[in-house]
């Protein structure tokens, strides 16, 4: 069975749909170092790098059931050089996106561990929650953000983009959460937790077709960003 990582504090909402969609859920404990808010976000003390490479947060990397489990599933785990902490930017060094070969994110936050671990293009962002704001998956990526889809016309032409209008996605403490929070991808297959609006559904539907992926709900409920769902 396929196993993702994903936040504890959401185990009671999607450990069944996981299941039933044939993965085993593998929550991850909040972090003691970040906003309560995002406490529970999986893509903020995990990367997870191209060649099975996961750099885990320093807190992360003491939680041996976690790091065993990455082992034993062939992933080789190398820990952050910094602590994470609760405010910006200091909360986000492991939140890097990865599409068209290419390492996406705010470079001047990024774990020292991460660009050491990666030997492509890295291309800057100003956005820090990078892997929250984006989905990506071969050559193409999903966002509200209009400066990360800029940035990648210029530096990662060949990828196909899609821009999502913002407010769909629900993210308790926020006005909205992002896209990249609220799904993940797996054998062409776009997994969102909830709906997104008819306009936005519109659009990500054409985008997965013209890409031959199916896009699937894993709840009823209007979509909510939990902060990752990561395939391990």
């Amino acid at each position: 069975m396929s196993a993702v990582l994903v936040g504890e504090r959401y185990r009671q909402l999607l450990a069944s749909p996981l299941a039933q969609s044939g993965f085993e859920p593998v929550f991850l404990p909040d972090s003691t170092k970040l906003d309560s808010r995002l406490a529970g976000h999986a893509d903020l003390s995990v990367c997870l790098m191209p060649h099975k490479k996961a750099i885990l947060s320093r807190e992360l990397g003491n939680n041996h059931a976690i790091v065993n489990f990455l082992t034993n599933r062939g992933i080789a785990i190398y820990l952050a050089e910094k602590d994470l902490a609760p405010d910006y930017p200091a909360d986000v060094p492991l939140c890097a996106a990865f599409v068209s070969g290419r390492l996406l994110h705010r470079l001047n936050s990024t774990d020292k561990v991460v660009t050491e671990n990666f030997d492509g293009e890295k291309i800057n962002t100003k956005q820090g929650y990078t892997k929250c704001n984006v989905l990506t998956f071969d050559n193409a990526a999903v966002s509200s953000d209009a400066s990360i889809l800029m940035v990648l016309e210029t530096f990662a032409p060949e990828t196909d983009r899609l821009r999502l209008d913002w407010g769909d996605i629900l993210l308790e403490g926020f006005d909205a959460g992002f896209i990249g929070g609220a799904s993940f991808t797996y054998n062409n297959v776009i997994y969102l937790t909830g709906h997104l609006g008819g306009t936005n559904t519109a659009r990500l539907n054409a985008f997965a077709e013209k890409h031959r992926y199916k896009v699937k709900y894993l709840t009823d409920s209007q979509a909510f960003d939990v902060g990752g769902i990561l395939p391990v």
